[in-house]
């Protein structure tokens, strides 16, 4: 019948609505959703299945999501678990943690410093144990520093007419040499707004070279007060081209100084060896035996691949010629096996490939090898590779930093470090432009821009701009609530001083409590 063949149909647009996407047109190309959007359509496919005593593992489901959308996802999880299903989440967010059944920590580090299990049990009863890296933030015993001033700039730029997908005629201004969120629930246009728009424009601005000036006009947007931007860096959501042969060294471009400096030691110009000859790509430096991977590949015919270090290398993945040349004892082979903290001591003489990694030391990666394969990262071990590779880049102090969600991945303890390096690019002038549904990182911003307000069509509108505080007293902002909560410690103190009142540099810097929105004992009745 007509019931039985519709059926399976409106049980699948069930699931799109009851998740949030009930804007989206069906003949919509995935190309062209926003990450958020990406995810929940994902998330309604796979969740949204009859069946029962299934096992369902999902891979952190909150990355891209608004903290309001988080609750419809929430309920749709309450749903598959009454009926009878296993869920096992890796997840980093407090408000989806606090719900758990059943808690388990790893850690006490990352890498070959984690591993161990830190925990397992009830959520109720992980504030008794001893090594436990995140019972404090869960209790709100600690929490990641608000700063309790905003830096004031006179200085900003303004998008006018802003007019592409689900923005018309859009226009907000954005303070420079300041940090600058742009939130609002998904779908709501921030990705179009910060780099289909703002991003397209300034560097066009750019390209024009001597030409360039504080305004520019385009059929989508204009843009005015954007002189001052001499450079623009981008850390964006997009996919990573990771071959089998990408490591860390080539990702960052360590091996390139790398190879010139051991070409210049005189027994390597005794030998005859240039750069080429140090690289595990290049046939001149590469093992024959493995071709510069490091291991053998053996096929174990029903059974899956299996591999091996290369017996003649010894997974150094370069030849003998190459490995026999030594700078305090170690070849080039030998510093790729080393951890970056290991090696930033080890080549504290060779000013490059120090400032390198000391990159990857300020935000936490001091553990990897840097050898390691990049497959082999992690999604926030890849996201801090990303954003050291954008530190990197200090030569300019008017740059414009794009960035696109980069807590994703990142634990709290990570977000702390991020933050800490983020507000010390801002302070040497730099202009921080981000979109972002973490509310931590909403606490840490000067200003937010606050988009909706709904997704898609219902879309597209400026909600609400000012700093955290003032965004926070919005009446119709779906962001508001959560901000609220989370500043509640500034704003009792900003309420005593005034309204609107604005930190200035110079004040008290006591750290208020942050405290999730959604956490606590009470989190799960109230939610669920």
């Amino acid at each position: 019948s007509d019931k039985q063949i519709a059926e399976p149909l409106l049980f699948r647009l069930d699931a799109l609505i009851d998740i949030g996407v009930e804007y989206l047109h069906l003949h919509r190309k995935t190309m062209s959703l926003s990450g958020g959007e990406t995810q929940r359509v994902r998330l309604a496919k796979q969740l949204s299945s009859p069946l029962t005593e299934v096992l369902y593992i999902l891979d952190e489901p909150s990355v891209g999501l608004h903290p309001h959308n988080l609750e419809q996802l929430f309920v749709m999880i309450r749903n598959l678990k009454e009926k009878g299903n296993t869920l096992v989440v890796i997840e980093h967010d407090l408000a989806f943690v606090t719900l758990a059944d059943h808690l388990i920590e790893t850690g006490p580090g990352s890498g070959i410093e984690g591993g161990h299990i830190l925990y397992s049990g009830p959520g109720s009863s992980i504030s008794g144990a001893p090594e436990s890296q995140i019972k404090d933030y869960l209790s709100g015993e600690k929490t990641v520093p608000v700063p309790s001033y905003r830096r004031k700039s006179k200085s900003r730029f303004k998008v006018e007419n802003a007019t592409l997908h689900n923005l018309r005629n859009f226009s907000c201004t954005i303070p420079l040499g300041s940090w600058t969120v742009v939130t609002g629930v998904s779908g709501s246009g921030k990705s179009t707004l910060v780099f289909d728009l703002i991003e397209t424009a300034v560097r066009k601005n750019l390209a024009l070279k001597k030409n360039a000036g504080s305004r520019i006009v385009l059929p989508q947007v204009t843009l005015s007060g954007i002189h001052s931007i001499t450079n623009v860096v981008t850390l964006d959501q997009k996919h990573t081209q990771i071959t089998s042969r990408s490591d860390l060294s080539t990702f960052v471009d360590l091996l390139t100084p790398l190879r010139i400096f051991y070409s210049s030691l005189p027994e390597a110009a005794r030998l005859g060896l240039g750069p080429r000859h140090f690289s595990f790509n290049s046939p001149s430096g590469m093992c024959k035996k493995c071709s510069g991977l490091g291991t053998i590949t053996i096929d174990l015919l029903f059974l899956p691949q299996q591999q091996f270090p290369c017996g003649e290398c010894k997974g150094k993945k370069l030849n003998a010629a190459a490995l026999s040349i030594r700078y305090r004892d170690r070849s080039v082979g030998d510093i790729l096996s080393l951890p970056v903290k290991s090696a930033y001591t080890l080549l504290a003489d060779l000013p490059k490939p120090c400032r390198i990694l000391e990159s990857l030391l300020e935000v936490g990666l001091g553990y990897l090898t840097l050898g390691q394969p990049l497959q082999t990262l992690s999604g926030g071990e890849l996201a801090r590779v990303k954003l050291a590779l954008a530190l990197m880049k200090r030569s300019s102090k008017t740059t414009l930093f794009l960035f696109d969600e980069p807590t994703s991945g990142l634990s709290q303890n990570d977000i702390e470090v991020i933050t800490t390096l983020l507000h010390k690019l801002v302070d040497r002038g730099n202009t921080l432009l981000m979109v972002e549904h973490n509310i931590d990182m909403m606490c840490q911003a000067d200003h937010i821009i606050d988009l909706g307000p709904g997704g898609g069509e219902d879309g597209g509108t400026l909600i609400a701009s000012g700093t955290p505080e003032e965004v926070a007293s919005s009446p119709v902002s779906k962001t508001a609530p959560f901000l609220k909560s989370a500043l509640s410690g500034i704003i009792g103190r900003a309420e005593e001083l005034g309204s609107g009142h604005v930190f200035e540099p110079g004040q008290d810097r006591k750290v208020a409590a942050l405290r999730n929105p959604l956490s606590g004992p009470d989190a799960s009745s109230a939610l669920l």
